[in-house]
């Protein structure tokens, strides 16, 4: 009955979060972005049905305390999509070595940009059971917001020619792309928040995936190239063939940031390029976002994810983690070159014994290493590392050299 007690916490807390918008101030907005995170949260934590509770729970809460058209919305826009996503990313089958393949993070993705065309549609036909009277009603909020009716929000400055109700106008067309391109992102981030949360605690389920290479299927351009020819369709045809359009923007632009996380993995200027990468977005979006979008597009169609690695084998008791695998050493320059060079040796080269040794030169050193390689047969341990390349013998060659230099290598 626990799972019963954590949802129903989780779904009064979601709904508090989704109600202070009505407030109408900047941070209340913000706080109701973060209204799926308790859903998530109690969803992959405990177990999905606890994730339904939650939805019912805060749906019922906001239904009584505001009317129960806030409650549908609050149902069907945070609580739902939260629950179905974790769901999925909890979905796993054994095969008969007894070894679990996990739901894959490209497909969860993929889930999430059909969940945010799809309640961006629900919300519209919500509003009005008609598209021609919700184009109206959107048009009219959208005049009220651009002529400074309402309170705290002044009028912005149009270019010269353009007036209000132009404006408007095009603004209510252009409504379910930027719905369903705003929608993929606050899922994502709520997903991701909530899962590392839990994580964190130990309640997780499933081993936490190597989000880098995350790459959408192929399925994605298919339902792109459906969603194109939807959007000339007059109607909500037209209306949810644009949100998938926009939904799908957003997914392409998150699988594009992926792969720049994972093929700049080694890389000297790393840490600079994801600095600018993410400055870009923040202060020129709309020039960079698209580009970011067309590489994750490019990433998709070509399947260049296939030729990114995976994780470290779960059986790899050596596995580094990344406060390690990027720990800056004071051993020598080729050390660090032979440690960076590949990721399999940097994370599965067998450790070195902990015992100390004197300083030893270079070329020394070489030599003792060879003659003890062609006198003694491979340890165990080392014959059987999941990682087998010429970098990890380059790898254990400059550990051996940091050692000389009396340097700790953090292993673990």
């Amino acid at each position: 009955m626990s799972f019963i007690v954590a949802g129903i916490g989780a779904g009064l807390v979601s709904a508090l979060l989704f109600a202070v918008v009505i407030t109408g101030s900047p941070l209340a907005f913000l706080l109701s972005y973060a209204a799926p995170l308790p859903v998530f949260i109690v969803a992959l934590g405990w177990r999905h049905l606890s994730g339904l509770v939650a939805a019912v729970a805060g749906a019922a809460a906001i239904a009584l305390a505001l009317r129960y058209q806030a409650g549908l919305a609050f149902a069907i826009g945070i609580a739902l999509p939260a629950w179905a996503i974790s769901y999925q990313a909890l979905l796993g089958r054994t095969d008969q070595n007894g070894t679990t393949e996990w739901y894959p993070a490209g497909r969860l993705l993929l889930w999430v940009i059909g969940t945010s065309a799809l309640v961006t549609l629900m919300g519209a036909m919500a509003v009005a059971g008609d598209h021609e009277a919700y184009r109206v009603a959107m048009q009219r909020s959208i005049t009220a917001v651009l002529s400074g009716a309402v309170p705290g929000m002044p009028p912005p400055n149009l270019p010269s020619g353009f007036t209000v109700e132009d404006v408007a106008s095009v603004l209510a067309v252009w409504a379910p792309f930027v719905a369903g391109a705003a929608f993929v992102p606050m899922l994502a981030a709520n997903l991701w928040m909530a899962a590392k949360a839990v994580h964190l605690s130990g309640r997780l389920p499933r081993p936490w995936p190597f989000l880098p290479a995350t790459n959408l299927p192929q399925e994605a351009l298919a339902v792109t190239a459906a969603a194109l020819v939807l959007a000339f369709l007059p109607g909500f045809f037209g209306f949810f063939g644009m949100a998938i359009i926009g939904a799908a923007l957003s997914g392409f632009m998150l699988n594009g940031l992926a792969g720049i996380h994972e093929m700049s993995m080694g890389k000297p200027m790393r840490g600079g390029l994801l600095v600018a990468v993410y400055l870009g977005l923040v202060i020129g979006g709309t020039i960079l976002l698209p580009l970011i979008a067309l590489f994750g597009f490019v990433d998709c169609l070509l399947r260049l994810g296939a030729r990114r690695s995976s994780p470290p084998p779960s059986n790899c008791s050596n596995a580094l983690p990344s406060s390690a695998r990027w720990a800056k050493l004071s051993a020598s320059a080729t050390a660090m070159a032979a440690i960076s060079f590949c990721r399999a040796a940097r994370r599965c080269a067998p450790p070195l014994p902990t015992s100390s040794a004197s300083p030893t030169s270079a070329p020394s050193l070489k030599r003792a290493t060879s003659k003890r390689r062609a006198k003694q047969p491979p340890s165990p341990r080392s014959s059987t590392a999941p990682a087998t390349c010429s970098s990890v013998r380059l790898a254990n060659l400059a550990r051996s050299m940091a050692r000389s230099r009396r340097v700790t290598l953090p292993l673990r």
